[in-house]
């Protein structure tokens, strides 16, 4: 969670997750997690993928285009 940025695009625990400090050792627990678990990485990626998408082009371009709209 050092990385600012993380905080806005991914939900701990339900598109990813979010390590404090660097946490090497809640790395590799979290990675053994999703390496072990498939349903809980197909879930993941599912909605992880899903939050990507507010941030696609077309859709950024659009919020862009309505705040101007706004103004």
């Amino acid at each position: 969670d050092s990385a600012r940025g993380a905080l806005e695009i991914i939900e701990d625990g339900k598109s990813g997750y979010l390590i404090s400090d660097r946490d090497e050792k809640m790395m590799q627990e979290k990675t053994i997690e999703l390496i072990e678990n498939l349903d809980l990485r197909k879930k993941m990626g599912s909605n992880g993928r899903k939050n990507a998408l507010q941030y696609d082009v077309k859709n950024v371009k659009k919020q862009w285009f309505t705040f101007i709209d706004e103004l």
